[in-house]
């Protein structure tokens, strides 16, 4: 409920909101809500608190990040987001590709290594508590109304590419 307050109050200036929710980057729970904003709000504060421990958390929030707001420096000294960006194919593979511990991630890192360079993920959604499945993000499950709930599934699939035609 305070992460939501901070969002939507209009009395609070935007540096006080990255601050805030900075502040409660630490509580378990607020994790996820509170990178997700900062990433919205700051990306070089949300880079600088990133947890390499909750990475799995957020993995979904990092995959489908738009390339202008990755921080490069900070990605390049990290070997688990290094590795992610390499499988996402912002960074190009120069030498050893560093392990991340995560399957899908090291899959497509070892399949670029082969030859197959069109490979993205897709992620769904449920909730730990009810099984409910979703292909949305959700901080609060649709169908049990469980607050940190979230269960990210990854899955490897065939990237497609979008050509944005109109269907008129």
């Amino acid at each position: 409920i305070e992460i939501l307050s901070i969002l939507n109050s209009q009395e609070i200036s935007h540096r006080d909101r990255v601050e805030k929710l900075s502040s409660l980057i630490s509580i378990d729970f607020a994790y996820r809500v509170a990178i997700k904003s900062l990433f919205q709000l700051d990306t070089n504060r949300a880079w600088e608190l990133i947890n390499m421990d909750k990475i799995n958390e957020i993995i979904d929030i990092l995959w489908l990040l738009p390339s202008s707001n990755l921080n490069l420096d900070i990605i390049s000294s990290n070997s688990t987001l290094k590795s992610i960006y390499i499988a996402k194919g912002v960074i190009a593979i120069d030498g050893e590709i560093p392990i991340a511990d995560i399957f899908s991630i090291d899959t497509i890192n070892f399949a670029k290594r082969g030859g197959a360079i069109e490979l993205d993920i897709s992620f769904t959604y449920s909730c730990s508590v009810c099984k409910q499945h979703s292909p949305i993000s959700f901080e609060r499950c649709p169908k049990c109304y469980s607050i940190d709930s979230l269960k990210i599934k990854d899955t490897i699939s065939k990237r497609e590419l979008y050509s944005g035609f109109s269907i008129f």
